[in-house]
């Protein structure tokens, strides 16, 4: 069995994903089991690893400052790019209709639902306490009405100045465009807390994060 488990390591990405895409498809009314499994994906297979990812990376810590920093900040920031990944999960399945095949559109909006009560489980599964998980519940919130008015404030800017983004073709589009800017400068202006530069370093390196984690979720949501 440890020899089989061995071989079939590289591939358990792959298997679970297959078998989450087979529970989808064969999905019965009622059955709420495919739409938590794929929030749960969304989590440990996308956005928490691309956080920590970003996290640990050399780059990203010393354009932050990580070396001038206590260990409560360090914690600080982490939550603040978890936050910024599950808020960007959500705006994306705020627009899944524009991605997905109509027919699975209810499908999407009951993932988007799921998500953060999925991630309040998973703290309580690692351990935190019921308050503090409740806590960066309500800190997702407001992270996502923050962010949320901030990507409409970017919008409505870049539509009255800049001629080809209003030009896009659809809302979900000049969305898309709009959010990965915003959120990028609110990370930014959290981990510097507020003292942030007009061509701070980090806001281009937050910015490539947001891009490519935007993609990475789109092309699950468009494919599952």
């Amino acid at each position: 069995m440890r020899i089989i488990g061995f071989l079939l390591a590289p591939f358990v990405k792959m298997i679970r994903y297959g078998a989450l895409k087979m529970m989808k498809r064969m999905r019965r009314p009622n059955d709420g089991r495919p739409v938590i499994a794929t929030a749960n994906h969304l989590l440990d297979e996308l956005i928490l690893p691309s956080a920590f990812e970003i996290f640990i990376n050399r780059e990203f810590r010393d354009i932050a400052g990580f070396d001038k920093l206590s260990v409560a900040e360090h914690d600080r920031i982490f939550n603040e790019l978890e936050f910024a990944g599950v808020c960007l999960a959500l705006f994306c399945l705020d627009f899944a209709n524009s991605i997905a095949r109509t027919d699975d559109y209810r499908f999407w909006l009951e993932v988007r639902q799921r998500l953060p009560q999925q991630l309040r489980r998973m703290l309580l599964g690692l351990g935190v306490d019921k308050s503090n998980a409740d806590l960066l519940r309500k800190l997702i919130d407001m992270r996502y009405e923050e962010y949320g008015e901030m990507t409409k404030e970017t919008r409505d800017v870049w539509n009255a100045e800049e001629p080809l983004f209003s030009r896009l073709p659809t809302a979900a589009a000049k969305h898309s465009i709009a959010r990965v800017n915003a959120i990028a400068i609110g990370i930014a202006l959290h981990i510097k807390r507020g003292k942030l530069k007009r061509h701070d370093p980090l806001l281009r390196f937050l910015r490539g994060w947001m891009v490519k984690l935007n993609e990475t979720i789109g092309k699950f949501i468009f494919n599952l």
